[in-house]
């Protein structure tokens, strides 16, 4: 009951920081976390079950400590961008209809094509399309060693599966994964995958540059070029929604 209590608790913590209208920094909600976790957690009775190795029961084992962990928010025209503790598993959701399953992802984890394609693969299915988007090493006549992602997790992962649904409503689609890393993703590495199964390839070949198009247009991940010289330049997409209103 504690822990349940706990996890509530928390959760509430989350959920009013997604509410919230303006973007706050990874160390308030880590402080926010732990105030919640101090005020619904007891101590452990240290003389009870003093036989056992297992772990004591304290707040350390309902949530990992999060508080040592590097976090920076840096700033480009317009835009707060806020970089959250690397986890596995960051961000992602996946959601089954009769229709088929639906993946979005968030991570900082090199990304696997064949893993991805695994994922969306359907014995129904006479064809699978993707995306993959790589960094190349040269932009501009600049050498370019690796490129540097940043979201606003809460709402990319949002718009990521709101796409999915557009796509769904147009086509005849089974299965749909959109995983995109974030952090440092060197040359020749994979940034983002779209993956579409459809029963005929028109659909999802179709599906797969609808969803693309429109990651570079709505979802709030920037990247940041980083060059041989050690100079580094924020790139913005040119179809970005937020560009076109303030031109």
């Amino acid at each position: 009951n504690t822990i349940a209590q706990s996890s509530c608790n928390v959760t509430g913590v989350i959920e009013n920081h997604e509410q919230n209208t303006h973007l706050v920094g990874p160390d308030e909600v880590t402080d926010s976390i732990t105030k919640a976790l101090n005020n619904s957690v007891p101590q452990a009775n240290q003389t009870e079950n003093s036989d056992h190795s297992s772990p004591k029961n304290t707040h350390e084992n309902v949530l990992p400590d999060i508080s040592n962990n590097s976090t920076n928010s840096n700033t480009i025209p317009n835009l707060t961008l806020e970089k959250a503790p690397v986890s596995v598993g960051f961000g992602s959701s996946t959601s089954s209809t009769a229709s088929g399953i639906t993946h979005v992802e968030l991570t900082y984890e090199e990304l696997s094509v064949s893993d991805i394609t695994s994922m969306v693969s359907n014995p129904g299915c006479g064809a699978i399309s993707l995306f993959v988007g790589t960094t190349r090493d040269v932009f501009d006549d600049k050498q370019v060693v690796s490129l540097e992602y940043e979201a606003y997790h809460g709402m990319a992962e949002k718009e990521m599966k709101k796409l999915c649904d557009e796509a769904r409503a147009r086509w005849t689609l089974q299965n749909i994964a959109v995983v995109h890393r974030l952090g440092s993703v060197g040359v020749l590495e994979a940034s983002i995958i779209v993956a579409v199964s459809s029963v005929h390839r028109a659909e999802a070949i179709s599906a797969t540059a609808f969803i693309m198009d429109r990651i570079k247009a709505r979802i709030p991940v920037w990247k940041k070029e980083v060059y041989s010289d050690g100079s580094k330049s924020w790139k913005e997409n040119k179809e970005c929604s937020w560009k076109t209103k303030r031109s």
